[in-house]
């Protein structure tokens, strides 16, 4: 099982790195049959051993499907147009004008309005459809390359949003409803913990305050705001005694379906969708009977996911969960025995595992890496696990109520919202920067060095 799952760590990596380079190498795009005189050749020259072989076919099928993705695309619409705008994600507010992502005709524009029109255009959500009239053009100007990533071609300046509208189909007007009356639900909330509930439960940040944002990413605590693996497990938790009830066949259509679900009603980030898809492999797998390990899953899911939307290899969401993940697969049994066990040790030893896998995409991105994760994390992660895990049946149900029972209800759940806040604040505040900071890690990592040799000799075992 272990030279199994290498196998699939060369492969993952070999695709990831292929598709990133087919950026470069534009004359893959439009050559069909280069790409079979490509494969047919590394295949031969990699028959030597089955490793080798399949590793130089992902790598062809990488460049390939990534340079495709990149330069083999729809041209937008320019000058006048108007057509029926399929809604890709909610849209968001800033200042007096409204931002989307919509589709026309399959190609993805970002559409801008200001006035009436966007107040209009700021009622919709992801999935729904309205007729739109503006002006389009292809995309330009410094962010060019981060709208590629996100498949947004054009652009369109809207003047016009037509009253009548489609809801999408039957998964996103459920997803919908369920958004419009948790959101509703916690309307009485301070506007930043509603903010920050609504991130904690659906992955929603768009409403936060940037002191917020520049808060809980200082303190190692953004992770929070990201729909991941623990909100997945706390839905299919809750489903469990349903779920469970079911035949074989039929349990697995659900679970496939709920998951589904959830992905569409926290919006399809990357994080969410490699958590899904990992929850989907496990329970197919379980269900025929056969076992699976976290590195396995984890290494499968990124191949299938890099070859649905090869795109995927840039998002810096899709890289953090990735390498949380495998920070926790991989490192989880080294930061265990070294911290010791107990409830609080174990939240310790996760967030050194996640942060020894996320440090690499963290330095490169955002040139930080705070060590109060590893003091703010133990405190935090309860509170959010909270929230998470009951936050969206209680809100649910309180939609239910009338106002003068529903308040006491959604006060009280503002208590662990509001201390979470509180928590990142203090963390922001005295958290080291810069080399006192680089300073803490060198003491935290020879403290591990240290703690690790003891444990080795039996000195320490206990803790």
């Amino acid at each position: 099982m272990a030279k199994r799952h290498r196998r699939l760590v060369v492969w993952l990596l070999a695709l990831w790195a292929a598709t990133l380079l087919g950026k470069n190498a534009s004359f893959a795009a439009t050559s069909q049959r280069g790409l079979v005189l490509c494969i047919a050749a590394l295949a031969i020259v990699g028959l030597r051993t089955r490793l080798f072989a399949v590793t130089c076919i992902f790598f062809a099928v990488g460049i390939v499907n990534g340079a495709s993705s990149w330069w083999a695309v729809d041209s937008p619409l320019t000058g006048n147009c108007e057509g029926v705008a399929t809604f890709v994600d909610d849209p968001e507010v800033r200042a007096r004008a409204t931002y989307a992502i919509v589709k026309i005709d399959n190609v993805r524009y970002k559409a801008v309005a200001y006035g009436a029109v966007a107040r209009r255009l700021s009622q919709r959500l992801m999935g729904e459809q309205v007729h739109i009239v503006g002006e389009c053009s292809a995309n330009s100007g410094r962010f060019i390359d981060w709208d590629r990533q996100r498949h947004i071609l054009g652009r369109i300046n809207v003047s016009q949003v037509h009253e009548e509208h489609s809801s999408g189909s039957a998964m996103y007007r459920s997803a919908n409803r369920i958004r419009r009356h948790i959101m509703s639900s916690v309307e009485p909330m301070d506007p930043g913990d509603r903010a920050l509930f609504a991130g904690l439960v659906m992955g929603d940040d768009r409403d936060q305050p940037r002191s917020m944002i520049l808060s809980f990413r200082a303190s190692g605590l953004s992770h929070l705001c990201a729909v991941s693996g623990q909100n997945v497990a706390y839905v299919l938790a809750a489903a469990g005694v349903f779920l469970r009830a079911r035949r074989t066949v039929m349990r697995v259509i659900l679970t496939c379906a709920l998951l589904s679900w959830f992905v569409v009603l926290t919006r399809a980030e990357p994080s969410v969708v490699r958590a899904g898809v990992m929850a989907g492999i496990v329970a197919i797998a379980f269900a025929f009977g056969r076992e699976t390990n976290t590195k396995e899953v984890l290494c499968t899911t990124g191949l299938l996911l890099l070859c649905v939307d090869p795109m995927m290899a840039r998002s810096v969401g899709f890289m953090l969960s990735t390498a949380a993940t495998a920070g926790l697969a991989w490192m989880s049994p080294w930061t265990a025995r070294i911290v010791g066990d107990g409830p609080i040790r174990r939240v310790i030893s996760a967030t050194m595992a996640a942060h020894l896998g996320t440090a690499p995409v963290s330095l490169f991105y955002f040139h930080n890496l705070p060590v109060i994760a590893l003091l703010a994390n133990p405190f935090a992660v309860p509170l959010a696990g909270f929230v998470m895990l009951v936050g969206l049946p209680v809100s649910i149900f309180v939609s239910l109520l009338p106002d003068v029972l529903g308040l006491p209800i959604v006060y009280g759940l503002e208590i662990p919202v509001r201390l979470l806040w509180w928590i990142a604040v203090v963390s922001d505040v005295i958290s080291p920067r810069g080399a006192p900071n680089a300073l803490c890690w060198l003491i935290v990592a020879g403290t591990c060095l240290w703690r690790y040799q003891r444990v080795s000799r039996g000195v320490d075992v206990a803790g």
